[in-house]
């Protein structure tokens, strides 16, 4: 059977969402924002901690920030995963269980598909669509971190090497695609990006995407962000952070390539190596990615 992931799991996360009491029970009261990198060590987790503590200025002390993440590789416990790393900064023991900021944990640092792979642990869909509004429907305001990147794969068949031009145009169409499901009714190919499409069809979500403002970032960016608008998301949804920021003119020319090159897409933010606070770039501050549902 092939059918739309993105319908399939929009589908999950609003009947999810139903099951608890709908909008009559739930603190959901901002779009979900969501926290992509360009790759992997791009200081995604650091940005997002400091994040979640300049966002908790902005809604105020009565409105409570939820955290999740789909998939953590790398770590053998939660305390010492990303997890535990924002949940340690962001001062979130008050207002979640750690425990509730993830629905997977592999100890061997490779994608996510792979670490299932080895460990025998399917990756499911009604697991993350549960988790996910778990925390959406506690909390005020969620931000879910991604792994990787977007395209980083959650699930995957055996990979074989291509064998003709059919194969290749699948592979290019990652996000835009119908895929098969097996006789357990899990999807065979799932994506990071994936989740992000169904939570943005069913809460219309908000993007940061995380880079380090160093060389090659102008190319990094621009590839994430034109990738995210074929698949339907608009400039005004998005925002930029430059992690690694430092007060030299090819770090400023690359911030300003990027404005002029993204489309409209803002950089909202910058943070120097080892500082504590994000810095609004031009007294910026994310107020148009906090959008009221």
């Amino acid at each position: 059977m092939m059918c739309d992931l993105v319908d399939v799991l929009s589908g999950k996360l609003q009947a999810e969402f139903v099951q608890r009491g709908g909008s009559k029970k739930s603190l959901f009261t901002y779009a979900p924002l969501f926290v992509t990198g360009t790759g992997t060590d791009v200081g995604k987790t650091y940005v997002t901690a400091l994040l979640i503590r300049a966002l908790r200025e902005m809604v105020g002390s009565q409105e409570t920030i939820g955290y999740y993440k789909i998939a953590i590789s790398g770590a053998p416990n939660l305390e010492v995963s990303d997890a535990g790393y924002v949940y340690d900064q962001a001062q979130l023991a008050q207002y979640q269980k750690l425990s509730s900021s993830t629905s997977y944990l592999f100890a061997e640092p490779v994608s996510p598909h792979l670490a299932a792979k080895h460990t025998k642990t399917p990756i499911k869909m009604d697991v993350i669509a549960h988790d996910m509004m778990e925390v959406m429907f506690n909390h005020h305001l969620t931000v879910m971190e991604g792994s990787g990147g977007i395209f980083c794969p959650l699930s995957w068949p055996v990979v074989e090497p291509l064998k003709d031009k059919e194969q290749v145009v699948a592979v290019a169409a990652l996000g835009q695609r119908k895929v098969a499901f097996n006789e357990q009714g899990e999807p065979e190919q799932m994506l990071v990006q994936d989740w992000m499409q169904a939570a943005d069809k069913a809460f219309a979500l908000r993007v940061i995407v995380v880079a380090n403002a160093g060389l090659g970032v102008i190319n990094d960016v621009l590839t994430t962000l034109v990738s995210m608008q074929v698949y339907g998301y608009k400039p005004e949804q998005m925002g930029v952070i430059l992690n690694n920021f430092r007060d030299e003119p090819m770090y400023h020319d690359n911030l300003a390539m990027i404005e002029a090159m993204s489309n409209g897409v803002p950089v909202i933010a910058t943070v120097a190596e080892g500082e504590q606070q994000l810095q609004w770039y031009k007294e910026r501050q994310p107020h148009c990615l906090l959008r009221v549902v």
